[in-house]
């Protein structure tokens, strides 16, 4: 893996930040984690991203993030600021790099409708301006005026003037938009599918179950036959003690497309009811998916985590039911014991 990439990987970022009045899922997550140190170099958040701690002060990155901020609250922009050393910039241009902005923008699909991002050259502040499939449609006819905004206020790799005047006409561009057109970007209407993926992303990466099942029901009400909707709402009921509401969720999920997950949602749900029939019915479904079964199993086995689990409270129970056959997939890695003499 080339060094660019290697410092993509590593930062094991969700970009998330203040988009509405209220916060985005996992805003708490970025107040705890810094981009990995890339050729020696530090870096200091900027909105969704992140720029190299000698081009800004301290005091310099509070300023333009409360700008940010407030532009955030506006007009439900997310900003996304990422310097990029001389390597990174020639991987960019090479097509290597491709994923960087999507790495920035995380999981929350209400980001990739509204953002306005910015990677340049640390070195001469040459620039890309990139935009959300919302909000491109007012800023693309503006894209060279930006980009130039930026540029030419950049001297001696100081950000802090070329960034400011940059948020200033951003919001001057927002704030020239029509009432309607504000709203609209303001409050996206998303797809069922959208909802699902966003409320995934609240039960993957924040736990916040109660705000997930608010997404998740806005997923159903505006299409009835999404059963991985209904899935993940069974989980999210679950995790809060909802059972009479997660046995629905999770009976509609399995009446529209028999799944794995949600025999196994169902098998942690009748098990915390002490419902040991019950239980008998869906473990037996669970083992119908002799893959997915299996390989949960070894997950189980070999990670420390307990592998990818949907919620808590499935992984816990799924430890317990099954421990016998964890405990082989174990054995069944390990160098037999004449190898171990040898």
């Amino acid at each position: 893996m080339n060094n660019g990439l290697k410092c993509i990987c590593s930062t094991c970022l969700i970009g998330i930040a203040t988009l509405l009045p209220t916060l985005l899922f996992a805003q708490k997550e970025l107040k705890n984690t810094d981009r990995a140190r890339y050729a020696d170099v530090g870096y200091l958040k900027l909105g969704f991203g992140e720029v190299n701690q000698q081009l800004l002060t301290e005091k310099q990155v509070q300023k333009l993030n409360r700008r940010i901020q407030q532009i955030q609250m506006d007009y439900g922009t997310v900003i996304i600021m990422v310097s990029l050393v001389a390597e990174e910039v020639n991987e960019w241009e090479n097509g290597q790099l491709r994923g960087l902005p999507r790495h920035y923008r995380g999981e929350d699909p209400r980001v990739a409708r509204n953002h306005v991002t910015l990677l340049f050259d640390e070195e001469n502040g040459r620039n890309w301006m990139l935009y959300g499939s919302d909000n491109a449609l007012d800023f693309t006819v503006h894209t060279q005026t930006l980009s130039r905004l930026f540029a030419s206020a950049y001297r001696n790799r100081k950000a802090y003037r070329p960034t400011m005047r940059l948020l200033k006409r951003i919001n001057r561009i927002y704030s020239g938009l029509p009432v309607q057109r504000k709203q609209a970007l303001l409050h996206p209407s998303l797809s069922p599918a959208e909802w699902v993926d966003l409320a995934r992303a609240e039960i993957d990466f924040s736990q916040d179950f109660e705000s997930a099942t608010r997404h998740l029901e806005d997923a159903v009400s505006l299409d009835t036959t999404h059963a991985d909707a209904y899935m993940l709402l069974g989980y999210a009921h679950l995790e809060l003690g909802n059972w009479k509401a997660a046995a629905d969720a999770l009976e509609r999920s399995w009446a529209l497309e028999p799944g794995f997950d949600t025999a196994v949602g169902n098998v942690a749900l009748y098990y915390l009811l002490h419902d040991g029939r019950a239980v008998d019915k869906w473990v037996g479904r669970i083992r119908e998916f002799d893959g997915e079964f299996k390989e949960k199993i070894h997950e189980m086995a070999h990670y420390e985590n307990g592998g990818s689990f949907i919620g808590n409270a499935a992984r816990k129970v799924l430890s317990k039911l099954f421990q016998r056959e964890i405990r082989q997939s174990e054995l069944e890695e390990m160098p037999e014991a004449e190898d171990r003499v040898h």
